[in-house]
């Protein structure tokens, strides 16, 4: 779990995480990124975001998860899911 006072933070493990994304995005391969906690998963997606990253999401309160997965499938763009 993450303090949300601590997001901002450095983290090792995070860096390793999103240059490990990076490679397989150079390698044309696509990527699932399991969390059980949305926090970390909303931190993963912020780092995409400044990135530039295209990726698709679903989490617990996801509505449409069919339409997430069609889209992590079909976008060829979208290499994390």
């Amino acid at each position: 779990m993450l303090d949300p006072k601590r997001v901002g933070d450095p983290s090792a493990k995070l860096d390793l995480l999103m240059e490990q994304l990076a490679d397989l995005r150079e390698e044309g391969h696509q990527a699932l990124v399991f969390s059980q906690f949305t926090s970390l998963l909303a931190v993963v997606r912020s780092r995409l975001d400044s990135e530039g990253v295209k990726y698709a999401y679903l989490d617990g309160a996801t509505r449409n998860r069919q339409a997430c997965v069609d889209a992590f499938q079909t976008i060829t763009n979208a290499r994390c899911f």
